[in-house]
């Protein structure tokens, strides 16, 4: 996620986020029993890729780490891509940018930007024990600004855009990302569900109306073709025509 601990507390909830995840995660027997058995027995971490996910669940906002399945997913669609480019807007502490570094080849980078210097760093050190922190160009400044500077040199140059940023400004996020991909490039918006947030009326705020506007408005985008998975916190794929 694009923002830090001070900024999050300001725009958003936590411990309203923890009350909804409670709420999310009502689950039948069934959906348990399948979610237990896709993340027991169909991940295929790396040591490394496991020490990132321990020491981010012991950090204050664990919440915001990304989901293991997701990334997976990610990973094989961009590798199966022979991604060379990848972006990724909101880092926390690194694990989508280390899963998603690890597929790239030699030539390969991938390029990173968080307002919060505190949680990438806590990343950095498993991001050069997997042996890809030469492959991630970090860039701490807030995404909008980086992303307007960005498309003024970097149009159709990226294979994949991972998102996962502040959902108050998803908009403006996606029409840059859509600038920034080429052809046939996946643009992949991770936690569109808001913590299961927009899935009820009574949830009315910033970043949950955000989040709705903007799965309306991806869904009718005759430039894409995409589809929202209910992966994780949700989220959609989208490749650019």
């Amino acid at each position: 996620m694009a923002f830090n601990a001070s900024e999050l507390t300001g725009k958003m909830n936590v411990k309203f986020a923890e009350s909804s995840r409670v709420r999310w995660t009502k689950e039948s027997e069934f959906e348990q029993r399948l979610m237990r058995f896709i993340y027991t027995d169909t991940l295929h971490l790396t040591p490394t890729q496991n020490e990132l996910r321990k020491v981010s669940s012991e950090q204050p906002l664990r919440v915001l780490i990304s989901d293991a399945a997701v990334i997976q997913l990610i990973q094989m669609l961009a590798k199966n891509m022979q991604a060379k480019h990848i972006l990724e807007i909101g880092v926390y502490t690194g694990y989508g940018a280390l899963s998603l570094a690890s597929i790239l080849p030699d030539e390969g980078q991938l390029v990173a930007c968080d307002v919060d210097p505190g949680m990438p760093e806590v990343g950095e050190p498993f991001w050069e024990k997997a042996g890809v922190l030469n492959k991630i160009d970090l860039h701490i400044q807030p995404a909008k600004e980086f992303l307007n500077e960005l498309t003024k040199t970097k149009a159709g140059c990226f294979d994949v855009v991972h998102l996962d940023a502040d959902k108050s400004l998803l908009d403006d996020y996606y029409e840059a990302s859509l600038v920034l991909l080429r052809k046939g490039g996946l643009l992949a918006v991770d936690g569109i569900l808001c913590v299961g947030r927009v899935l009820y009326d009574d949830c009315d705020d910033e970043e949950t109306r955000a989040a709705k506007a903007l799965i309306r408005r991806i869904m009718a985008d005759e430039r894409v073709d995409c589809s929202l998975i209910p992966m994780g916190d949700g989220i959609i794929l989208a490749f650019k025509k």
